[in-house]
């Protein structure tokens, strides 16, 4: 799941577990990508983080879970 919202939000580069050599080529792809791009990932990550994943939505979203 956390590979799929990576690829599906341009946040990174993944590679499937236990692929060291998927792994090297996500490193190295990951080295080639420009430093705009690379920052793009983390402003774009970070929003997530904060319109989903933040300690406040969760806990909202928990509370309704619930109350239900």
């Amino acid at each position: 799941y956390i590979n799929e919202e990576i690829e599906k939000n341009g946040l990174g580069i993944t590679s499937p577990p236990g692929k060291p050599d998927k792994l090297a080529e996500a490193v190295v792809k990951l080295y080639k990508t420009s430093r705009k791009e690379r920052e793009l990932m983390c402003k774009r990550a970070r929003n997530l983080s904060e319109e989903i994943y933040s300690r406040e939505k969760i806990c909202i979203k928990y509370s309704h879970f619930l109350n239900e």
